[in-house]
């Protein structure tokens, strides 16, 4: 996943920690977005499965948390 850098996607879409695995990659102009996109097409594709992986694990997690959140706002 590529998002543009700015609060959201920084804080909610592209989480980066120290020794987590990243889900993907922010950009702020063309360049950097060329740059980034020519980077993952050169990844090796074991680290590119890897990224992806974790992005889906990430993706299922927050789908239950608005799915559970919901849930709880129509039984009130």
């Amino acid at each position: 996943m590529v998002a543009h850098k700015s609060g959201g996607p920084m804080m909610d879409i592209i989480i980066h920690s120290k020794g987590s695995q990243p889900i993907g990659f922010l950009a702020s102009d063309e360049i950097e977005y060329a740059d980034i996109l020519r980077h993952i097409i050169r990844m090796e594709p074991k680290k590119r499965e890897l990224i992806r992986d974790a992005a889906r694990y990430i993706n299922t997690i927050f789908i239950e948390l608005i799915y559970r959140t919901l849930l709880k706002f129509h039984s009130l």
